[in-house]
């Protein structure tokens, strides 16, 4: 996920987006916006990780640091650093990369691909 356009102009097009485009949920309603939470996460450049096998990749993957890429048999999906909080074991973290990426759980092939990335992520919350 590279920068393509202004941070400003993106986030606006992803926030319309996820907002009401998104083939997982409904779109909002305006009933909805005042119990939103906006968040923004800018991601630094993605960097290709080399591994052996999937114990090598997983022994590499930092939680909470690192956003995950994968991409094999033309499938593809990323998770932000953020999923950490829900799926902290690396080993569930990545499974659950792949079922989102359409591929089975225990999933594996010599052409699997893996990119780690961080994060910054700027909120509306407040802190404490």
């Amino acid at each position: 996920p590279l920068a393509w356009r202004p941070l400003g102009q993106d986030v606006v097009e992803n926030a319309y987006k996820a907002a009401f485009e998104d083939p997982r949920f409904p779109p909002l309603e305006e009933s909805e916006w005042g119990g939103l939470d906006l968040s923004v996460s800018v991601l630094t450049p993605p960097q290709r990780m080399s591994f052996k096998d999937e114990a090598d990749l997983l022994a590499q993957l930092r939680p909470h640091i690192d956003g995950l890429i994968i991409e094999d048999s033309r499938r593809r999906a990323l998770f932000l650093p953020s999923v950490w909080e829900a799926l902290p074991d690396p080993k569930s973290f990545l499974s659950h990369l792949k079922v989102k990426a359409g591929l089975p759980a225990g999933h594996w092939s010599k052409d699997f691909k893996a990119q780690r990335f961080e994060a910054v992520e700027v909120s509306d919350k407040e802190e404490g």
